[in-house]
């Protein structure tokens, strides 16, 4: 005999359907943000329902994606602010704080820097090819079956030869 103790409690919370509020309450905070889990969770929604919405809603859609620019383009702001004028950190003497100093970021300049002029800022990689012995690579385009045939000969003989 099974009793409710003995079955697994489900634990998948249940998908309710996104209410006009939440709709709008997640935009909202989507524009703030820049972040669909934490607007999904300020709005109180499901982040399943908001994504199936988006899916089948082309309105939504474009309210979704608009939103989410607008998130990013605060959070660009943001750290533009922040590495430009850096923050105030309390400093503490004894376990008590006892004044502030400024707080800049080289890390975050660093990476504004390469994010928006990444000619001028990129990690620089130069990769060489060559062919044996350092040579030019030889490139050959064979297209009939019967130039495949002779370019196979060809390679055994070289590999005939080497040996």
């Amino acid at each position: 005999m099974t009793t409710k103790k003995d079955t697994a409690p489900n634990w998948m919370p249940r998908q309710q359907p996104l209410t006009a509020k939440q709709m709008k309450k997640f935009l909202y905070a989507l524009m703030r943000v820049g972040n669909v889990t934490e607007a999904a969770r300020i709005a109180k929604a499901n982040r399943t329902a908001i994504y199936q919405r988006k899916a089948r809603d082309e309105q939504f859609a474009t309210a979704f994606e608009e939103c989410r620019r607008m998130g990013v383009e605060n959070l660009t702001d943001t750290a533009f602010r922040l590495a430009h004028e850096g923050w105030q950190e309390p400093v503490f003497h004894d376990g008590e704080e006892c004044g502030t100093k400024q707080r800049i970021s080289p890390a975050l300049i660093i990476f504004l820097l390469k994010s928006h002029d990444p000619e001028r800022y990129r990690e620089r990689y130069d990769i060489e090819h060559g062919g044996k012995g350092g040579g030019p690579l030889a490139l050959e385009v064979i297209m009939d079956p019967k130039a495949i045939a002779e370019a196979k000969e060809r390679a055994r003989a070289e590999e005939i030869e080497a040996a």
